[in-house]
């Protein structure tokens, strides 16, 4: 399918079919570049059998407005996007967009995308930033994550790229129902849930989810998850008074340093 659509603000949009690809069409006039357009909306994009694509001109615009009533500025919040595919791949490819984000104090919203039997592949740019309110939530569901969806492993690394400069940081809860899982570079989400179904979990670099009150940070893994000396897990609270958080490690096999304690703890 190949389309643009604009509807009124908190609409609710969903698209199925074997396979949904909006990508731009070449014209005597350059290419249209399909986009949807929800202002704090709920849009799913859903295959049934093949690939949901997001090509490198489109563009899902859910985040929020700003109105002015008589001088006072007020702010909605961002909607939600779904990409799912049922047995196949989810493609956002790179100069793709996603937004979710929001203006002054109101909250971004959230992206979800599942590919329970095929690769999450993005590798475009995802937008759930807030002036002043709750950033953006991410939940993913997935065989693998890589942008190659010709590779059978994780790039969980790339992956953070996009949600760190994305700003999702309220919450990423993220299912790889295969493959082992590196987290190298810093994660910073208030709550942070990953899991790898049938892989090892390794832990190189910090996972913060400190606030004025303490986050959530929670690893679980069916082979070894390993704390390398290099790891940092930070749920704590900096508010006064404030309770800290919950760290939660569950596996099958927990690696130790050579004096027998939990590494990176």
């Amino acid at each position: 399918q190949n389309f643009s659509a604009r509807v009124g603000q908190a609409a609710k949009l969903s698209f199925k079919g074997a396979s949904v690809d909006l990508v731009g069409t070449d014209t005597v006039n350059g290419v249209v570049a399909p986009t949807l357009v929800l202002p704090s909306g709920d849009l799913t994009l859903q295959a049934t059998s093949g690939d949901v694509t997001l090509g490198k001109d489109a563009t899902l615009l859910a985040s929020g407005l700003s109105y002015d009533f008589e001088g006072a500025a007020a702010y909605t919040p961002g909607g939600a996007v779904r990409l799912v595919s049922d047995q196949g791949n989810v493609r956002v490819k790179n100069g793709a967009v996603v937004d979710v984000s929001a203006q002054g104090d109101a909250d971004a919203g959230l992206v979800t995308v599942s590919a329970i039997k095929g690769v999450a592949a993005i590798a475009g740019t995802l937008k759930g930033q807030s002036g002043g309110g709750r950033t953006g939530r991410f939940l993913l569901d997935a065989k693998y994550a890589n942008q190659d969806t010709t590779q059978k492993k994780n790039d969980f690394d790339q992956l953070t790229g996009v949600l760190e400069a994305g700003k999702f940081g309220e919450e990423r809860v993220i299912r790889l129902r295969e493959g082992d899982v590196a987290l190298i570079s810093s994660v910073n989400a208030r709550r942070f849930v990953l899991s790898a179904d049938q892989g090892k979990i390794d832990v190189y670099g910090k996972i913060n989810a400190s606030g004025v009150k303490g986050g959530e940070i929670a690893l679980y893994s069916k082979d070894q998850l390993t704390l390398h000396t290099t790891a940092e897990l930070d749920a704590s609270a900096t508010g006064a008074g404030q309770s800290g958080g919950t760290v939660t490690l569950a596996t099958q096999t927990f690696a130790l340093d050579g004096n027998g304690k939990p590494l990176g703890v």
